[in-house]
C-alpha cells in the first residue's frame, strides 16, 4: 500500500477492465471522485468497461488509443452481439481519458479467450453465434506467460505516455458463469483466476522495486480469504458489506483525505458480523438493498433468530462438553481443559 493517500476528490481516474471494475468506479463515483470513465463519452472503456475481462481486451484499448494499431477482424462486442467497430470518434475520446487519467485502475478478470486463428487476433468476448466459423474461430486459456507479457505491455504504454501516474492493478474476485473447457466450471475458474494472480504477483516483484507509482491492490484476496460466506445465494455475486468494507480499505490507503481508521473497523466489524449472521442463519438472514443502494440490511427479526440460534448452539456445546467430562470421569481420566493443558 502508499505510504500515504494522493487520490483526491479532483484526480482524474481511469477505472476498467472486469465486471468487478464497476464496483470500484460505482463506489468512487458515489463518494464524490473524479472518475472519467463515469462521465458521457464514446470511448468503449467507459460503455463496455466493465467487458474487458481479458488482459488482450485491456491491451488492445491502450494500443488503440495511443498508437492507432486497429485489429485487421472485428473484434469487438457487447452483451448483445453488437458490433463495436472502430470509430475514429470512440479512439480520440478513448485517448483523451488516458491522456488525462493520473490514476489508472486496471481490473483483470479471467484467462479464457476466443481468437481468429489465421490473425492470431483475440475478441473481447465469445464470438456472435451467427458469425462462428468454427474453421477459424478457436478457443484456448491464455498462459501464464502471454498474461504476463499484456501486463508489461499494459505498463510500459501508460509509462511510455503517462510517466507520471499511478498505476493500480486488481483482480476480479467475480468467477466464471460457464466454461468452453471440457471440464466442471470449478476447476476451470480455479485455473483461470491462479493463471492472472501469479502473473500480477510476478509482475509486481519485478517491475515494483523500480516503480514507486505502481500498486496490486488485493480486492480479489480480501474477497476470497476475508469472509466465511462472502457470496451471493447465486455464488456468483459478493455481498454488499464485502464491498463496502473493500473500497473503504482503498479509500483508507490510498484517498487524501484518508477514510479514519475507525471508519475502516466499523466496516470491518460491520461485515464480520453479517457474515457470521449468514453463516447461522443463511441468506434469507440478509436483505440485499437494490442496486445503487449502498449497504445490507438486517431485520431486528433475523438479530433476534440469530441470537436465538447463538443460545441453542452454547447449549448444544455445553451439552456435549458434559457427556465429555462424563466419559472421561468414567474412564478415570482428567478432565479434558486439564488434559489439554498438559
Amino acid at each position: 500500500m502508499p505510504k500515504t493517500g494522493f487520490v483526491t476528490k479532483s484526480t482524474p481516474i481511469v477505472a476498467f477492465g472486469s465486471c468487478f471494475a464497476a464496483n470500484i468506479s460505482n463506489h468512487l463515483h458515489d463518494r464524490g471522485f473524479n472518475v472519467l470513465t463515469k462521465k458521457d463519452n464514446k470511448a468503449y472503456v467507459t460503455k463496455m468497461g466493465d467487458g474487458m475481462v481479458h488482459t488482450y481486451a485491456i491491451r488492445q484499448q491502450f494500443e488503440w488509443a495511443w498508437l492507432n494499431k486497429t485489429p485487421a477482424l472485428d473484434l469487438w462486442h457487447g452483451y448483445s452481439a453488437e458490433e463495436f467497430g472502430y470509430s475514429e470518434a470512440a479512439r480520440a475520446d478513448t485517448r483523451e481519458l488516458f491522456d488525462t487519467a493520473e490514476v489508472f485502475v486496471i481490473t483483470l478478470g479471467l484467462s479464457e479467450i476466443w481468437y481468429d486463428e489465421p490473425t492470431g487476433e483475440v475478441f473481447w468476448r465469445a464470438i456472435p453465434k451467427d458469425r462462428y466459423d468454427p474453421s477459424r474461430h478457436k478457443f484456448r486459456v491464455a498462459t501464464h506467460a502471454e498474461t504476463l507479457t499484456n501486463i508489461r505491455a499494459i505498463h510500459e504504454l501508460i509509462r511510455r505516455f503517462r510517466p507520471e501516474a499511478t498505476i493500480v492493478f486488481t483482480v476480479s474476485p467475480i468467477p466464471l458463469t460457464a466454461t468452453f473447457r471440457p471440464v466442471n466450471c470449478l476447476s476451470a475458474n480455479a485455473v483461470s483466476k491462479a493463471t492472472i494472480r501469479s502473473a500480477i504477483d510476478e509482475f509486481i516483484q519485478e517491475a515494483g522495486a523500480s516503480d514507486e507509482r505502481l500498486f496490486y491492490f488485493p480486492s480479489y484476496d480480501i474477497v476470497m480469504y476475508a469472509f466465511s460466506h462472502q457470496w451471493t445465494e447465486d455464488r456468483r455475486h459478493v455481498y454488499r458489506h464485502v464491498l463496502d468494507f473493500n473500497m473503504k480499505i482503498f479509500e483508507h490507503y490510498f484517498c487524501d483525505p484518508s477514510l479514519p481508521k475507525a471508519d475502516l473497523q466499523s466496516s470491518l466489524r460491520k461485515a464480520q458480523r453479517l457474515d457470521k449472521l449468514i453463516g447461522t442463519l443463511g441468506h434469507s438472514a440478509v436483505a440485499t438493498r437494490k442496486k445503487g443502494e449502498a449497504g445490507d440490511e438486517v431485520s431486528a427479526a433475523s438479530i433476534a433468530e440469530a441470537k436465538r440460534e447463538e443460545r441453542r448452539l452454547q447449549r448444544k456445546q455445553a451439552r456435549i462438553r458434559e457427556r465429555v467430562a462424563q466419559r472421561r470421569a468414567a474412564q478415570g481420566l482428567a478432565p479434558a481443559h486439564a488434559a489439554a493443558s498438559h
